[in-house]
C-alpha cells in the first residue's frame, strides 16, 4: 500500500497523528508525489475536504493530473471519499484541475 501525503503533515487530530505514524511503523509506503512510473488499482482521493475555496495549485494540482491521466490511461478505478477533490462542493463545478472519480 501506497500513500502519498503531498505538503506538511500537521495533524491536528490525535487520531490521524497516530494513524499516520502506525501506517509509517508497518513499512507502508509514503510518498510526497504520485510516483509517475507506478501503477495502482484503486486510487483514494482525499486531497481536500468540502471547504476547498480556490483552484488546486502546484503540486496538488499536478497530483490530480497525474491521477485523472491513470484512470484514462490504465483504468485505474478512482474513489472520491466525500467530493472529488477540485470540485466546488456548493456547485459541483471544477474550480480548475479537478478529480475524475468513479
Amino acid at each position: 500500500m501506497t500513500v502519498v501525503a503531498l505538503g506538511d503533515q500537521k495533524f491536528t487530530e490525535a487520531a490521524a497523528k497516530t494513524a499516520y505514524a502506525a501506517f509509517a511503523r508497518s513499512k507502508g509506503a509514503i510518498c510526497k508525489e504520485v510516483p509517475k512510473d507506478a501503477g495502482f488499482d484503486l486510487v483514494i482521493d482525499g486531497l481536500f475536504g468540502i471547504g476547498l475555496a480556490r483552484a488546486p495549485s502546484g503540486a496538488f494540482a499536478n497530483a490530480i493530473e497525474r491521477v485523472n491521466a491513470m484512470q484514462a490511461q490504465d483504468g485505474t478505478t478512482v474513489l472520491a471519499i466525500d467530493i472529488p477533490s477540485g470540485l466546488a462542493s456548493d456547485t459541483g463545478v471544477a474550480m480548475g484541475e479537478a478529480i475524475i472519480a468513479d
